[in-house]
């Protein structure tokens, strides 16, 4: 099976995802104190929940539309989206080994789909 643009795309909306979720588990889980009723009423920790469970539909669609061995290295674009996400959201810092590491995941990425043609 061919992996068409449509299935990269849809990868990229999931890695996305994921990332969101992280980034709402962070916020949810520096107001909580891991008792099992302020988790399950966490707003921050049910959208995180729910960005997963959307992110798992929209990469079971893209699975359809392509190679797994091509489609699901595209789900490495999360570690960079936590990470741009993350500066802008959590007011983190990135060093330059955080950059160093984002720049190989893009390379590896755009390899990987530049291959499946």
């Amino acid at each position: 099976m061919a992996t068409n643009f449509k299935g990269i795309i849809l990868v990229v909306i999931c890695s996305v995802l994921a990332a969101v979720a992280q980034i709402f588990l962070k916020l949810g889980a520096n107001e909580i104190n891991f008792n099992f009723v302020e988790i399950v009423t966490n707003s921050y920790v049910l959208l995180g929940m729910l960005s997963y469970f959307v992110g798992m539909l929209v990469l079971m669609l893209a699975l359809k539309k392509g190679n797994l061995n091509v489609l699901y290295p595209f789900v490495a674009l999360s570690y960079v989206w936590v990470s741009l996400m993350a500066i802008y959201f959590l007011n983190e810092k990135l060093t330059l080994m955080h950059w160093s590491g984002i720049l190989f995941i893009v390379a590896g990425v755009s390899f990987i789909g530049a291959g499946s043609e």
